[in-house]
């Protein structure tokens, strides 16, 4: 298999950026509305593995921030994020999302 490179159509930190104010959206969905507090933290999850997978390979330094600002949560997967969603309503707004 060929492993060709990539062609972005948008700067790597305007890409963060989006993608970053795509994760918050969606948490402050959840947030404000119990009744999508599982659907949000999906949505917002879903995100990680297309933001790491970029920066990760064009700009590490712009991922090592990423991570000391929101931790576990970007994990490779996007799986504790996504687990977020799931813990009862009370544990889940004390979380610090």
């Amino acid at each position: 298999m060929i492993n060709q490179a990539h062609h972005y159509r948008c700067d790597v930190q305007d890409f963060a950026f989006d993608l970053t104010n795509s994760i918050k959206r969606q948490l402050r969905r959840a947030i404000d509305n119990p009744d999508d507090q599982w659907a949000a933290t999906i949505a917002a999850s879903e995100v990680v593995p297309v933001l790491r997978a970029r920066l990760v390979a064009e700009h590490e330094g712009l991922w090592a921030s990423l991570m000391l600002l929101f931790g576990n949560y970007l994990d490779g997967s996007g799986c504790d994020l996504a687990l977020l969603g799931a813990k009862p309503r009370d544990e889940f707004l004390s979380s610090g999302c």
